[in-house]
């Protein structure tokens, strides 16, 4: 059995035990842990985009996921959770919704222009 414990602004969201080899969403499906995915699993849309802490626990990024990823994403710990299948632990931080994060920038942007 393998583990995988989801992170969202640093606390823990839930634990979930899955099969050896099982993918990142499958996980997040099955634990219920609210992951996007709009191609089903497919690789094609980037909406299950991580980031993996270890990347010790899951198995090697393939050249599919590495173009959809990118380099920056490579070096950030940025996987696919459709492709990442998990091999013994994975420490997954869950994504911040994009039009929350960028609120939050430019409501940060405008305070330190108030002062």
């Amino acid at each position: 059995m393998a583990k995988v414990t989801f992170y969202k602004d640093d606390k823990i969201l839930k634990e979930v035990t899955i099969n050896n080899g099982y993918s990142i969403l499958r996980a997040a499906k099955q634990g219920r842990v609210p992951l996007k995915h709009r191609c089903g699993g497919k690789a094609q849309c980037t909406t299950c985009m991580v980031t993996i802490k270890n990347q010790e626990g899951v198995t090697e990024m393939n050249e599919l996921e590495a173009d959809l990823v990118g380099f920056n994403g490579i070096n950030e710990g940025k996987r696919l959770g459709c492709q990442t299948r998990v091999l013994t632990e994975a420490i997954v931080v869950m994504p911040g919704d994009p039009y929350k994060e960028r609120i939050k920038k430019l409501l940060a942007e405008q305070k330190t222009g108030l002062n």
